[in-house]
């Protein structure tokens, strides 16, 4: 099985269902689908390759702060993230790489403008082997 990721609305934000076989591959592949909500990005190859490390006493706040900080990348530094490299976990920390490109209004259309990533309904399951997650993200 390959991971995956599907949007779905919610009141007025909207989430994500994400399904992988591994913690490291749900936390790659749910920022996969934050960028996609975010932005309809052609992708030229990336320009700047940005680390991102957190800690959290457990894997949902870990997950909430990873995703927080690639937010910040896009909000404060302006770069469009494109893609992230291997996710690391271990001692209540998750690092990993993530590929960006400067914005530029006339190449990147932003989709939702996603405010924050929430904690309502946040769950981190796994089921045979599954990792299954349900993240909302308030726009």
């Amino acid at each position: 099985m390959s991971s995956t990721w599907s949007e779905f609305e919610h009141i007025s934000d909207i989430g994500i269902f994400v399904k992988a076989e591994s913690v490291e591959q749900l936390f790659r592949t749910a920022a996969t689908g934050m960028m996609n909500l975010m932005t309809d990005t052609p992708v030229d190859g990336p320009q700047v390759t940005e680390t991102v490390t957190v800690e959290g006493p457990d894997l949902e706040t870990l997950l909430v702060v990873w995703l927080e900080e690639i937010l910040y990348l896009f909000e404060v530094k302006n770069l469009v993230p494109l893609k992230s490299g291997p996710v690391s976990l271990g001692n209540n920390r998750a690092s990993g790489e993530i590929e960006c490109e400067e914005f530029d209004n006339c190449k990147h259309t932003v989709r939702h403008c996603i405010k924050a990533v929430t904690w309502h309904d946040l769950k981190i399951t796994e089921e045979k082997g599954t990792y299954m997650l349900k993240i909302i993200f308030d726009v």
